[in-house]
């Protein structure tokens, strides 16, 4: 991974040919749009997934030999080939490793949304072929990034040397090509974002500096899980080598004894390591039990040193829960996302902001005769927006895994807090909501924090342009909203006074009235104050509502629809379901 920045500068070295006196504009042209299109049609994320497709159908297929069938034509080929599974979801052995591959098809996944937010912000539409086509061509692609990172979920899944031999060397191809592609190419895809092809003004080298920047920091988690998947496997390699070799050292030691000291020394080393470290100690669910019957209290649980107390308000660790590998994976590929988002959204915007400007001004001025100066370039407001949708956003990824961990610590208990039970969904329901648990969360979690980037950026220029033409508007606003505002809140004041001192007996210590006569009179009243102000809380309501939608979308265990109605909501629903299959298959003690 630190191999990744020196090899990016030095094939980001074509840049000094601009600067080259000795070079004509000509050579410069025929250059650059060489290069160009080479790298269109590499940059094509379809074409770099298709031509991994044969390596990794063979891997797929060796890797498939290595296991036996369980059930299905024993005898035949002594039961291989097995059907290749690439993890198990409810398990939580290996779930690292299985997290960083996912984090690695972030970047695929995030390809998708480039390709959506530039096609939004352009006027590029769909193909000439059709929509069937391009929605079967969407189709083929997600197929073909399935396929491309499959035989490394297959290869860590089969415990066998060949298995992780293929892995590591699968990863080392993959990573040095997506290396070698990001080098050459990453500067000319940043040309879909509305930059100029050959730079001619003085700021060309802090221009094309900006750009590595920009790649090193996109590409540095990529690079950094590729990394430690290539470790993870060189280590999985080595440890089933030693394995295997202590297995061949011992049979050979015990060949050399009788048929009789052969059984006793077998027997006795099987019971040894069976004594010694069984294979049902080893699994988190066997911690998760044992810390269930060592703690007393629910506060020894947790973690709570100065490491973990600054972290206490968004995430508490618990010393014997443990996620099973499709949590971890989920929110593994959520944050790598919400960082390359971070990074496209910022750098986007730098670059094309003046741009978009120039266009709004001109539309403003030709259609409405606006002459509008902006007076300022808005990157302090890209930057602010950018940090305060990572720091909503961060906050609120790790809130929800702090509601998952509460939700299954309490379902394992037979308390279901906040999720309706069981018997509300059918065994169906069960199994087909569940199944969009990862693609909601990650789809939910992107799209909000795109959406609030850009709410909080509208709502920046629009605040400037109101301070800087025409002050006289905030006036306006506050001489109309401000006497209801007002009225709104001295009429709360008075009621919650009212009910403390009048109405409730024991000054609200209980809930029985005190004042009958006096709370029925002011009751009638304050229906004709309500129907008036209930203007305000109408748009209190929906502002609210709106506010809650952007703040939350990305935490798939808050409903924005009532009790009676919250099974509309997709993505809670999915969130429901998934626990309740996650306590069916995954439960520690059951």
């Amino acid at each position: 991974c630190l191999l990744t920045i020196p090899f990016i500068q030095y094939r980001f070295s074509f840049s000094s040919l601009f600067n080259h006196t000795n070079v004509t504009l000509t050579y410069k042209i025929n250059s650059t749009l060489h290069l160009l299109h080479t790298c269109h049609n590499f940059d094509n994320y379809t074409w770099k997934n298709f031509v991994s497709l044969p390596s990794a159908l063979i891997v797929a297929l060796i890797c498939s030999f290595l296991r036996k069938r369980d059930t299905l034509c024993l005898r035949f080929c002594n039961g291989r080939p097995a059907l290749p599974m690439p993890f198990n979801i409810f398990d939580k052995r290996q779930r690292h490793v299985i997290a960083a591959i996912f984090g690695i098809s972030a970047n695929e996944v995030l390809k998708i949304l480039e390709e959506l937010l530039i096609r939004f912000n352009s006027k590029q539409g769909t193909n000439d072929q059709g929509i069937i086509i391009e929605l079967l061509r969407h189709i083929g692609v997600v197929l073909l990034i399935g396929l491309r990172y499959f035989p490394l979920l297959i290869s860590v899944n089969t415990a066998h040397p060949i298995s992780y031999a293929l892995g590591l060397i699968y990863t080392f191809i993959d990573g040095t090509y997506t290396l070698i592609h990001t080098s050459y190419c990453s500067r000319f895809s940043l040309f879909r974002f509305d930059r100029t092809l050959i730079l001619q003004s003085s700021a060309t080298n802090e221009i094309i500096q900006s750009d590595t920047i920009y790649v090193m920091l996109r590409n540095l988690p990529h690079f950094t899980l590729v990394s430690f998947v290539f470790v993870k496997f060189f280590y999985l390699l080595i440890q089933q080598l030693k394995c295997r070799c202590c297995q061949q050292s011992a049979m050979m030691t015990n060949h050399n004894h009788n048929e009789k000291v052969h059984q006793v020394s077998l027997v006795s080393s099987v019971l040894s390591i069976d004594l010694l470290l069984p294979d049902y100690q080893t699994k988190p669910e066997f911690y998760y039990t044992q810390g269930l019957l060592k703690s007393k209290e629910s506060s020894d649980m947790y973690y709570n040193n100065v490491l973990t107390r600054p972290f206490a308000k968004i995430y508490r660790w618990h010393r014997y829960f443990t996620f099973s590998i499709q949590i971890l994976c989920t929110y593994t590929v959520v944050l790598v996302v919400i960082y390359n988002l971070t990074c496209l959204l910022t750098f986007y915007g730098i670059h094309t902001i003046k741009n978009q400007l120039d266009r709004i001004h001109f539309i403003l001025l030709s259609q409405l005769n606006w002459n509008i100066e902006w007076g300022t370039s808005f990157i302090n407001d890209i930057y602010l927006c950018s940090i305060l949708s990572v720091i909503i956003y961060c906050t609120q990824i790790f809130n929800g895994l702090v509601k998952i961990q509460q939700h299954l610590i309490s379902a394992y208990a037979g308390k279901y807090i906040d999720i309706p039970p069981r018997h509300n969904f059918s065994n169906n329901e069960l199994i087909s909501k569940c199944l969009h648990f990862s693609g909601y969360l990650c789809g939910y979690t992107a799209w909000g924090f795109i959406i609030f980037y850009k709410v909080s950026f509208v709502f920046c220029l629009l605040l400037r342009l109101w301070i800087r033409y025409d002050p006289r508007w905030f006036q306006h606003i506050l001489a109309l909203c401000l006497p209801i505002v007002l009225v709104y809140l001295l009429k709360h004041i008075l009621v919650s006074l009212l009910s403390e001192f009048v109405f409730l007996q024991n000054f609200g210590r209980t809930p029985s009235l005190n004042n009958r006569r006096i709370y029925f009179i002011f009751n009638y009243f304050n229906f004709f104050f309500d129907c008036f102000l209930g203007i305000l809380s109408c748009y209190i309501r929906v502002s609210k509502s709106l506010l809650a939608s952007l703040l939350f979308m990305g935490r798939l265990d808050y409903s924005f629809m009532g009790r009676n109605l919250e099974r509309l909501d997709q993505g809670y629903a999915t969130y429901v379901t998934f626990i309740h299959m996650e306590i069916i298959h995954g439960h520690p003690i059951l």
